[in-house]
This record gives C-alpha cells, sequence and structure tokens, in this order.
C-alpha cells in the first residue's frame, strides 16, 4: 500500500471516530445501524459501531 493510500484511509477512519455514522451503512436493507463502509478511490473499509465502551471495529478491508 502506497503512503497516498495510507494516508487517505487514516483520514477516513479519523473521520469514523470522530463521528461514526458519517459513513453509510454496509447493510443495504438497512436492518444493522452498526456496521458502515468507508470508501475512497484505492479501498473500502467496513467497520461496526461497538457501544461498550464506544469504539469502531474494522472487521474487513479490499484494496482496489
Amino acid at each position: 500500500m502506497t503512503a497516498d493510500i495510507r494516508k487517505r484511509l487514516h483520514i477516513a477512519v479519523q473521520q469514523a471516530e470522530s463521528d461514526p455514522l458519517s459513513w453509510p451503512q454496509a447493510d443495504r436493507y438497512d436492518l444493522d445501524t452498526t456496521v458502515r463502509v468507508i470508501t475512497t478511490a484505492d479501498a473500502i473499509v467496513h467497520y461496526a459501531i461497538l457501544p461498550e465502551p464506544p469504539h469502531l471495529w474494522v472487521f474487513a478491508a479490499l484494496l482496489l
């Protein structure tokens, strides 16, 4: 992964950390509002918002 791609992903994950709901839901049926997806020009990252203690759990990342 190039430094440029890492930088863009880092910024996107920081945005998700500060506002977890800022990215769209990953579930196309809207059944689970906790699973979100970060998309950049170079990658797709799925994460879940875990309530206790509040944090993100990144469980899938795909480089395009």
